[in-house]
């Protein structure tokens, strides 16, 4: 694939003139998303707000400060995320998961799920959400298990303080129930500093752990998340580890993200985002499309958390981590 510069007025970004690199001959495969190092991208996180009603320490100890505490009036509508999801399906992306913020505070969520499924090619659309009460959350967890067959899976920030007592009640949670209990190594970001210096730990000890008492990794189909799953025979549920700071966590990276504001993320730690609304708004999927594929060449191959640089990103709710 030959790139060449584009002119300042093909520039896609926020409000600066960034030069992109423009396709000048199709890719081979143009019904695939394919970054410069032969990563396929089948897989979109796209936040339906911003706006979160938690104060989860982790990320939004202070609660919701952008734009004055107020839940933002320009999110995305149902029409320009059809648009969005029909582009991206064309394109490969068979996986969509639906992040906030709380994506709960949308009224038209269900509308938003619905469309998700019915779109040709979108094999999963998953949802990311929270509650502030945890035996609620728990009952409610095991009624949902009852009547229905649902892939459930929990996520939980992997901090120093806690670590060992929460592996030690997730093995026993999971011992019967059809769950996967996912750690994630808690992520550096501009507001979490102090935080994060704190109580960082290394997922290696949940790891090292597992596979000394019989469990075993997975295998990572090609639309899942970065989670390393690990299963035993003596356990219904499975264990998730989700390691962002280990070497070469990003060399699988299959995912894309937008904002509920319509500007797409090709690292969740990058230093720069790129508006796409425009065709969102004109319901213009073929120009959506070429500006996907123009995209790719740019595409980071991996972050630099491990340098204390969590680029633009100032807290999680920005896009759903």
């Amino acid at each position: 694939m030959k790139t060449v510069p584009t002119t300042p007025s093909h520039a896609i970004g926020l409000g600066t003139n960034i030069a992109l690199p423009i396709i000048s001959q199709p890719h081979p495969d143009l019904a695939k998303l394919i970054d410069g190092f032969h990563r396929q991208l089948t897989y979109l996180r796209l936040s339906v707000t911003d706006f979160c009603n938690f104060r989860c320490n982790y990320c939004l100890p202070n609660g919701y400060t952008a734009n004055g505490g107020k839940r933002p009036d320009n999110e995305l509508s149902l029409d320009e995320i059809a648009t969005l999801i029909q582009g991206f399906a064309t394109l490969g992306t068979t996986k969509v998961r639906l992040t906030g913020g709380e994506p709960s505070i949308r009224h038209d969520l269900p509308q938003i799920i619905e469309l998700a499924k019915q779109t040709q090619g979108i094999k999963t659309v998953a949802q990311i959400t929270g509650f502030d009460i945890l035996p609620t959350l728990l009952k409610d967890i095991d009624k949902l298990l009852e009547s229905t067959e649902i892939h459930l899976k929990l996520n939980g920030i992997l901090k120093a303080d806690t670590a060992f007592d929460n592996l030690q009640n997730a093995l026993v949670y999971v011992k019967d129930r059809p769950v996967t209990y996912r750690f994630i190594e808690f992520m550096q970001t501009s507001d979490n500093s102090e935080l994060f210096f704190a109580e960082h730990a290394s997922g290696k000890t949940i790891k090292n752990h597992l596979l000394e008492n019989g469990w075993t990794a997975t295998e990572r189909a090609i639309d899942s998340g970065p989670a390393t799953e690990f299963r035993h025979d003596d356990y219904v549920g499975k264990i998730g580890l989700i390691e962002p700071y280990a070497p070469q966590f990003c060399d699988s990276c299959n995912r894309l993200r937008v904002s509920s504001q319509g500007k797409i993320h090709l690292c969740l730690f990058d230093q720069q985002n790129y508006d796409i609304r425009q065709f969102l708004s004109n319901q213009d999927k073929d120009g959506l499309i070429l500006a996907l594929q123009n995209l790719m060449p740019i595409k980071p191959e991996h972050h630099f958390l491990n340098d204390s640089n969590s680029g633009m990103m100032a807290n999680l709710s920005m896009v759903g981590g």
